[in-house]
């Protein structure tokens, strides 16, 4: 994750500000290179780290194995460390799973923690102060293991300096006449600043969407299929994840570009004019001013305590300040809670209307906003059914927040107009509406390799499914897979609300005919039917269910981390402790690889 690197660049940065020897080392070089650690009050190990469903990154996997080893346990003995994670809590289940690893390893190897690790959660806005907040602690804690003086001031630096651009009109230039060479360029130019974040080890490619059909017959909600043909040299597994990169929505767009005073259809060149950025956003070229909100900034997320600081310091009235500035503090005991108020209140355009005295430009608006990131959905085709096609199950998120501001989910909305390429806005390209391809705006898509035990057996065991709504999506490449290299010991227990929702119905119940597939499904609000959920017919299927993992069974969950994969556990643990197989028997079988999640947090308005 790029963050990690800008967050270990930023360090080092610190380290050598205090006058001291500094030194950058991805965590496999610490192996391969044999890096010697300091020991005791000779230096200090500082640890920043992604994780991606609860694995290390790619330039950490022979680091993790080696902390099992004689030779970590001397290497790390009296190391004074320090461990900052970056991970996403839509991944609730094995949120920050690799980096509290290495810190606990760390220590109970004989290190010496200088303060507890810190926590960067990359889909809620606040990273970038979760660590900045975490990185003054750890000065402090080194001043005063030092005996000194710890400045009045300090706190000023818990809220990190945002970067700060230029924006340059082009005045006579119109974007639908912007040469499709430079289209060409900047994407080309966006992909390659995207290989320092998150398409680090990842192969992007312009999508074609050959499928893109609703899946529901709901009049109010949408669940789309959608199937990408896969460009030579791309290639996947059954259980990885399609990354992609969305724009947007239009109309969010366009109240941005009226507040910044631009145009729609109006070329911009931007510069970076002070800080550091980790957008994409192509710098020094032409772009249309467009590109630039819907691809290469999130629009929509909440104004973090960084922002509101710094918007603080530009309201003329002094009422304004001071009320932006309580929103910027930090809760009782520093918990870093919002002092009141409703959270869709803090969108920066919101708060940037309620607050009409703020006179900020429209590159510091710029550098105030999250770069763009891409939105993961798991892979629900198998390339022994599907070889050069992905398909994905986008449930399509919108819907009323409490402040009445109505919601588009970013990335499902994109990847619903993609039904025949979403064109460009007619106001922004009245007669040119095509990318570079001719057909439409550009989707950036790429496989990830989920790096976790979320993967098929190799050898012929049983196999237990669980997935309600769209958490069937990996388990149909899983069926698919497993039909291909004839292995018919397949359960699946699918959820959904009634008869308008059931994914997949034709395909499952066909498997379930040819005895391919044993198929359980719970309705929870089909009409004359008892409310049921997945963990209801687990229950209901205990003799089935402890029989099959006798005989080795995986059981893979996905879908909702609230409440759906906790009460799935509860019960499947609860099942095979009263058989006599122990309190303990799932936590054993998710150490062997047996009991598997891919789940993440729920939207809801």
């Amino acid at each position: 994750m790029g963050s990690a690197e800008d967050f270990a660049d930023r360090t080092l940065t610190t380290g050598k500000g205090f006058g001291m020897v500094a030194e950058k080392h991805s965590l496999d070089k610490l192996v391969t290179a044999k890096v010697m650690l300091p020991k005791g009050e000779d230096g200090l190990v500082i640890v920043v780290t992604s994780v991606y469903n609860g694995q290390p990154p790619d330039n950490a996997r022979r680091f993790a194995a080696w902390l099992d080893t004689p030779d970590a346990a001397a290497a790390v003995e009296s190391v004074r460390f320090a461990v900052f994670g970056c991970g996403n809590k839509q991944w609730a289940a094995t949120y920050m799973q690799f980096p509290r690893t290495v810190s606990e390893t760390l220590e109970s190897l004989g290190g010496l923690p200088m303060v507890p690790m810190g926590e960067g959660d990359m889909d809620s806005g606040e990273a970038e102060l979760s660590f900045t907040r975490w990185q003054v602690s750890l000065v402090v804690a080194l001043l005063q293991a030092h005996g000194a003086r710890i400045p009045d001031g300090i706190k000023e630096t818990l809220y990190p300096k945002l970067p700060v651009y230029s924006i340059f009109h082009k005045v006579d230039a119109k974007a639908e006449e912007i040469p499709v060479a430079t289209l060409e360029a900047n994407l080309q130019e966006a992909k390659r600043q995207a290989l320092r974040t998150f398409l680090a080890g990842n192969q992007a490619f312009l999508a074609e969407v050959s499928c893109n059909r609703e899946q529901l017959a709901a009049p109010d909600r949408s669940t789309r299929h959608i199937e990408v043909a896969l460009p030579d040299g791309v290639s996947y597994a059954a259980g990885d994840h399609l990354g992609v990169v969305g724009g947007n929505p239009d109309e969010v767009v366009f109240a941005y570009m009226d507040r910044l005073g631009l145009a729609r259809d109006a070329v911009v060149r931007i510069e970076l004019e002070e800080g550091s950025s980790s957008s994409t956003v192509p710098l020094g070229r032409n772009v249309a001013a467009y590109a630039v909100l819907a691809y290469h900034f999130e629009l929509q997320q909440l104004a973090s305590r960084a922002q509101l600081y710094a918007l603080s310091k530009l309201a003329c009235e002094p009422a304004e300040a001071e009320h932006l500035r309580t929103l910027a503090d930090f809760g009782r005991d520093n918990s870093g809670e919002v002092q009141g108020g409703s959270p869709d209140a803090f969108e920066q355009d919101a708060v940037l209307q309620e607050h009409p005295s703020v006179e900020v430009s429209a590159g510091a608006v710029l550098g105030m906003l999250p770069p763009m990131k891409p939105r993961y959905y798991s892979i629900s085709s198998s390339p022994k059914h599907s070889p050069g096609v992905a398909t994905v199950s986008v449930s399509v998120v919108q819907g009323t927040s409490p402040t009445g501001r109505r919601h588009l989910g970013l990335c499902s909305n994109y990847l619903k107009a993609q039904a025949c390429q979403k064109s460009f806005p007619p106001s922004v390209m009245p007669s040119l509406p095509g990318s570079p391809s001719g057909k439409g705006m550009p989707l950036f898509t790429f496989v990830k390799d989920t790096g976790s035990s979320f993967r098929l057996p190799q050898s012929d065991v049983p196999v237990i499914m669980v997935g309600p709504g769209t958490g069937v999506a990996p388990m149909r490449g899983f069926i698919q897979d497993r039909v291909a290299d004839g292995r018919r010991e397949n359960v699946l227990f699918f959820g959904c609300r009634d008869e308008s929702d059931y994914l997949f119905k034709d395909e499952l119940q066909a498997w379930e005919a040819d005895g391919s597939l044993k198929l359980f499904v719970a309705f929870s609000r089909k009409e004359g039917t008892p409310k049921t959920y997945v963990q209801h017919l687990v229950e209901q299927e205990k003799a089935l269910m402890v029989e099959l993992v006798m005989k080795g069974a995986h059981v893979y969950v996905c879908g909702d981390a609230s409440k759906m994969a906790p009460d799935v556990k509860a019960t499947v643990a609860r099942l095979l402790s009263e058989a006599g197989h122990g309190e303990d028997c799932v936590d054993r079988m998710a150490a062997e690889g047996r009991y598997c999640e891919d789940v993440w947090a729920a939207q809801s308005f």
